[in-house]
């Protein structure tokens, strides 16, 4: 009986020993079950809540450039200062270009006076046409009454040929007047400011007018002024940059997403966004558009052979696409700097679960963006 009893007693010895065994067996499988739990969690959320940290303020960057030549008299502004639209910048010494439109003021009323004597030159042509013409008949009554009276023997046969030589001089006279009226209607052209003249002298004025504007140089839009060194007596030529505009009436976020976490992005598609500038808050916004092309950076040239991009190892490095975002400005208005840092979460879909996920995630990221 003692031993069944011991032989009774071993399993139960083993059992224990195996229980403590146990955790082991536990915790390797858990470990396991929650790195597959996280892997699918991961793999989910790049495609319905992708985030990138691969993501920056753009706005519009544009070199402001003086369109006409001249020596800096005057300068509005300082480097990194905020300008509205119209606001002065700097104007370059306009002293010539006043003078230009004087100038062509005097040529436009010269050109005015001359088209004024055109117009008479024609009413003096018309009015010798005029004559002409009735000497021409005069000279055609008189003279078939004096050839009549010549045949008739009441008149010499020399009277008759004077007679018909002053209807021939009157004919000429004629002609030659009717073509200084042509010439003077040439030369005339059309009236008022349809005469080339008169154009070409306004063309001239428009001209001068538009140097003298273009001598004060203003601000295209909305937006701040950097790199900007320069002072009174600065020599600006035309097509120069000689500061930097950026634009701050079109802003928005450009994150650059790996190419397999595009298919879910729609625009519309609601974003959350947190600056570098402004730790610890999180903005709003949406997306625009999602880029169709990137460069390969093969830089294939004409003529030439094609350049093979290889890869090594067994997995290749992802392709990134720029998404655009709009974003409500006013919310971030003051951190709103071109070339800023930003991290950015896209909610694609309907799942609660997953956009919680997100939402606590990237405002986790904005309260570590305190320290890095």
């Amino acid at each position: 009986m003692s031993n069944e009893n011991n032989d009774s007693s071993t399993p139960t010895v083993e059992g224990k020993e195996k229980k403590k065994r146990d955790p082991i067996k536990f915790w390797t499988r858990f470990t396991v079950f929650m790195l597959v739990v996280l892997f699918c969690a991961h793999v989910l959320s790049d495609k319905y809540v992708p985030y990138t940290a691969n993501a920056r303020v753009e706005a519009y960057v544009v070199p402001i450039a003086a369109e006409v030549s001249g020596r800096v008299s005057k300068v509005y502004v300082t480097n990194n200062q905020v300008v509205k639209e119209g606001d002065k910048l700097i104007e370059v010494d306009s002293e010539k270009y006043q003078l230009a439109v004087r100038q062509a003021e005097v040529d436009l009323q010269q050109a005015g006076q001359a088209s004024d004597a055109d117009v008479a030159s024609v009413s003096t042509a018309q009015a010798k046409v005029a004559e002409a013409e009735a000497n021409l008949e005069n000279s055609k009554v008189k003279g078939a009454r004096i050839i009549k009276l010549s045949e008739q023997g009441a008149a010499s046969v020399s009277r008759a040929d004077d007679a018909r030589s002053k209807i021939v001089a009157s004919e000429a006279k004629l002609a030659s007047a009717k073509s200084e009226l042509v010439k003077a209607k040439s030369n005339r052209g059309a009236a008022g400011n349809d005469n080339t003249k008169v154009k070409s002298a306004l063309t001239n004025l428009e001209n001068a007018q538009l140097d003298l504007a273009r001598a004060t140089i203003v601000a295209p839009s909305d937006g701040v002024i950097t790199n900007f060194s320069i002072d009174v007596g600065h020599y600006a030529s035309p097509g120069a940059p000689i500061m930097t505009f950026i634009s701050i009436k079109e802003v928005w976020i450009q994150a650059d997403m790996r190419e397999n976490s595009l298919a879910h992005i729609d625009n519309g598609d609601p974003v959350e966004i947190v600056l570098d500038a402004a730790p610890g808050q999180v903005f709003t916004g949406s997306i625009r558009s999602v880029g169709w092309g990137v460069s390969d950076d093969t830089n294939n040239q004409m003529g030439g052979l094609t350049t093979v991009k290889t890869t090594q190892g067994w997995l290749r490095e992802s392709q990134h696409f720029p998404v655009v975002i709009d974003f409500e400005k006013e919310q971030a208005k003051g951190f709103l700097r071109a070339g800023g840092q930003a991290n950015v979460i896209i909610y694609t879909g309907d799942s609660s679960v997953l956009n919680e996920v997100g939402k606590v995630w990237i405002r986790v990221i904005s309260f570590l963006s305190h320290v890095y």
